[in-house]
């Protein structure tokens, strides 16, 4: 009996033994895809990693890779040596910011880069407004000589100008209301346009076509455009004649009829 109770003990320090190394040697890789996808995590060995990583997706962006330091991404996985990692591991992915192209109805295109980076819930809102198609048909309807051009509230129905349905208003990223913002107003910066309060850009948004310094600290910059032939559709749509059309003032109309109709706003692959 008592020889008994010894080999029983010998296999249960033996399991015992193996389970601590497995516990020792099975380590995790997880996955923080910063606004992507959801992906599990998975088990490699110390000596031996998965061939495959996997690839996450993010509406409106492109996926660049998984980075070990999230922020400042400076050390890719791919350079790794795999062989010193002795731990657990998060990677991170890394995305590149996205690109969008506004078509206007007589085939003008700007082009403009998106700063999630530094106005994440202005990016997020804005992207998700081109995935519905809202800006199809918008029209500029405020345009300021050697200053923006401003659109997002109207649309024209093919007879008359209308009003936008109302969309949820957003956080303002901006100093003033708490939120570290380092885009300064210079030309071609795009930003969420707003009333009096400080929380209330929805839907409307402009493009500055002169330096404006006077407006940092208090909009939420959240781009920039491409190209200068971009810049230079900016800068001809804010030499559009203006006029106070009901109601509003700084109404363009090229050629004192037509308007300044927005075809589509879309993302650039």
């Amino acid at each position: 009996m008592k020889k008994l109770k010894i080999i029983v003990l010998i296999i249960f320090l033996v399991t015992l033994s193996s389970c601590k190394e497995d516990i020792a040697t099975t380590k995790k890789i997880v996955f923080e895809t910063n606004g992507g996808d959801a992906l599990s995590s998975i088990s490699y060995e110390l000596d031996s990693f998965p061939v495959e990583i996997p690839t996450p997706t993010k509406e409106g962006y492109n996926f660049l890779g998984w980075f070990v330091d999230n922020g400042k991404y400076d050390i890719a996985f791919e350079t790794m040596d795999k062989t010193t990692i002795t731990t657990d591991i998060t990677l991170y992915a890394k995305w590149d910011n996205p690109r969008i192209l506004i078509l206007m109805e007589d085939s003008r295109e700007i082009r403009v880069e998106l700063y999630p980076d530094i106005a994440p819930i202005s990016v997020d809102n804005f992207l998700g407004l081109i995935e519905e198609e809202y800006y199809t048909d918008v029209i500029f309807h405020r345009v300021i000589r050697d200053f923006m051009i401003q659109t997002g509230g109207y649309f024209f129905d093919g007879v008359y100008i209308q009003p936008k349905e109302h969309k949820d208003a957003i956080k303002g990223e901006f100093i003033n209301n708490g939120v570290e913002n380092s885009l300064s107003h210079e030309v071609g910066v795009i930003s969420m346009a707003r009333s009096a309060e400080y929380d209330s850009a929805s839907t409307q948004f402009f493009i500055v076509s002169a330096t404006s310094p006077h407006l940092d600290g208090d909009y939420a910059a959240f781009g920039k455009v491409l190209d200068q032939d971009s810049l230079e559709v900016v800068l001809s749509l804010s030499y559009t004649p203006t006029f106070l059309i009901g109601g509003m003032a700084d109404f363009p109309l090229e050629g004192g009829e037509n308007l300044l109709i927005i075809h589509s706003i879309t993302l650039i692959e």
